[in-house]
């Protein structure tokens, strides 16, 4: 027996379930789920030799999805795969997807519509697709297109910690949303277009436009609470007694060689927390969190616009062919999936938090945090990098040394050093206010390195060696986490990591 449980949903589908079950069974054991046909579906798909199913009476889509995840996993399956009965989906395009679910263990795999754009599929649903895409692609965290294909590959794991809840249309909607929240990765294989289903989508736009729409609309609630109330406490913490005495401390630092003249003394502080005030604020606009809030905040008070056009553009006539487009050039503004994938976060995908085992967890993300992990990855490691704060933070700034420059070029991160246009250093100065004595002296050329080094403001430079090290594969990045408690054993060490 495969691994794995092809499970296929049918109301009414005796024209085409045949040639679907008997196509499906050539990679693997097939599962007819009937949902209340009438014109011997179920017996046509047994007859073609599948494993069938009934749910009692008419229950949708959702339902008998869930009825198949069940049996599939009594029988013992590693992995489901879904597709629809009326032959819009390739069977022979099974391989293609359980290939990419061997490479990628925790993913959900789709197989997407939208190789060529969505040029063949109709210019409704495509729109409709869109939207909703966008919304669930902010809700996980993840830049997938095809958000509504029915044929997809779910690894076990993903089906015993995500039980459904919906039904109908919208349990799709939820198992995408509610595994990438439990950690999994969700990843496409673009499939040729061209086939068409046997008959009109029993997808009903009020029905079942509705439950999907309720159901992100309330996830999406969820979503604007937890980030408001993370601006909220953003906005508190630099008032903190630590942060407050921290910060006091490095500006008295900053201002004491001013301190025998008061008029520099004021200045210096002034210019301190002017500074401090920029770089804050400079930090909250370019968070990756803070892009991805402004993009989303657009797409959620167009929506109000977006239900006018679509309305006024139904009067008009526009669904005969003719009138104007008005919702296509809103889509494309206000719910562009480009600009929403550009503004996520280069890390690795979120982890499950009932549990997952790496080789090695570096604890702190900063410089020496960032180029351990990198490595270690390298090496054919699976890292977990654990950091309390959210990047960037305030650091004190340093002055690299040449012999750094190599460390750079070896991590990979050197080119995009010196893109950001750190001051360059060719030497360096050290002055003694007591005997007033100073030394100079420049780096040397000649060395294995070059003559000359960067001054980094440490919340920039960490920030660019903790994303490098995230986008490596192998490595897992938990930020904001904080590491309570750490058990060790002869089989290694067990940690309780609290995110958020």
């Amino acid at each position: 027996m495969s691994d794995h449980v092809t499970v296929i949903p049918v109301f009414d589908e005796a024209a085409t379930i045949a040639d679907i079950v008997a196509r499906a069974l050539a990679h693997g054991s097939v599962m007819v789920v009937d949902d209340g046909s009438t014109d011997g579906s179920a017996s046509a798909a047994a007859a073609a030799g599948a494993h069938v199913l009934r749910t009692a009476g008419r229950r949708g889509k959702g339902a008998a999805l869930a009825l198949g995840f069940v049996e599939a996993l009594g029988l013992g399956a590693q992995r489901v795969v879904t597709l629809d009965g009326d032959g819009q989906h390739d069977p022979d395009d099974i391989p293609r997807l359980l290939a990419a679910s061997a490479a990628v263990p925790r993913a959900v795999i789709i197989g997407s519509r939208l190789a060529d754009g969505g040029a063949s599929m109709n210019p409704a649903r495509l729109q409709a697709l869109r939207v909703a895409g966008f919304f669930i692609d902010w809700l996980t965290g993840q830049d997938v297109g095809d958000t509504q294909s029915g044929f997809r590959v779910y690894p076990r794991a993903v089906l015993e910690a995500v039980v459904p809840r919906r039904g109908g249309f919208a349990l799709e909607t939820e198992m995408l949303v509610r595994a990438a929240a439990a950690g999994f990765a969700i990843r496409e294989v673009l499939l040729s277009p061209g086939r068409v289903a046997s008959r009109p989508s029993r997808f009903r736009p009020l029905r079942d436009g509705t439950a999907v729409t309720a159901y992100l609309m309330a996830r999406g609630l969820g979503r604007w609470a937890r980030d408001v109330a993370s601006v909220a406490a953003a906005l508190v913490r630099p008032f903190t007694p630590d942060r407050f005495r921290k910060r006091h401390r490095e500006m008295h630092q900053f201002a004491t060689p001013y301190r025998y003249n008061h008029a520099a003394y004021a200045t210096a502080m002034g210019a301190f927390v002017l500074d401090r005030t920029a770089r804050t604020w400079e930090g909250w606009w370019r968070d990756p969190r803070a892009r991805i809030m402004r993009v989303a905040a657009l797409a959620t008070v167009a929506l109000p616009a977006l239900a006018v056009a679509a309305t006024a553009q139904s009067l008009l006539g526009r669904r005969e062919g003719a009138g104007p487009d008005l919702v296509s050039p809103l889509i494309r503004s206000a719910f562009s999936r480009e600009r929403l994938a550009a503004a996520l976060p280069e890390r690795a995908q979120p982890v499950a938090d009932h549990g997952t085992d790496y080789d090695v967890l570096v604890i702190g993300g900063g410089p020496a945090g960032s180029t351990t992990a990198t490595f270690l990855a390298r090496g054919g490691l699976r890292v977990a990098v654990a950091e309390r704060e959210v990047f960037p933070r305030f650091h004190v700034g340093e002055s690299l040394l040449p012999a750094m420059m190599p460390v750079l070029d070896r991590l990979g991160v050197r080119e995009r050093v010196e893109r950001h246009g750190f001051l360059i250093k060719y030497g360096a100065a050290f002055h003694d206010e007591e005997s007033d004595l100073g030394y100079r002296f420049y780096f040397r050329e000649g060395k294995p390195w070059p003559p000359y080094s960067y001054e980094v403001p440490r919340a920039e430079f960490d920030r660019i060696l903790l994303e490098h090290a995230a986008g490596q594969p192998g490595v897992t990045l938990l930020q904001p986490a904080l590491v309570e408690q750490i058990q060790f054993d002869t089989t290694g060490a067990t940690v309780d990591v609290r995110e958020g």
